[in-house]
């Protein structure tokens, strides 16, 4: 997923009415890569890029992007995993 300003971006922004408590994603993304190493095991990388205006906002980010990979996890694994063991 990237997000990037685009020209029908912002008209976007100009014709939604003035929403002082939001603030607009210009630019980001996050990358999931999976890769099979063998038969009953799969490699996950999770990358993730924005723009921050500080370190608390770097780490409100990096939180939310764990959440979704989180909430992805728990649609991929088997609900029956501890169960095979």
């Amino acid at each position: 997923m990237i997000v990037a300003d685009t020209e029908s971006n912002e008209l976007n922004r100009v014709a939604e009415q003035p929403q002082p408590d939001v603030e607009w994603i210009l630019e980001g993304g996050v990358c999931m890569k999976l890769t099979q190493v063998d038969e009953t095991t799969i490699d996950v990388s999770f990358d993730y890029w924005a723009p921050c205006e500080s370190e608390r906002h770097a780490q409100h980010y990096f939180v939310l992007w764990a959440e979704s990979a989180c909430r992805w996890s728990r649609l991929v694994v088997p609900l029956n995993l501890l169960d095979s063991v």
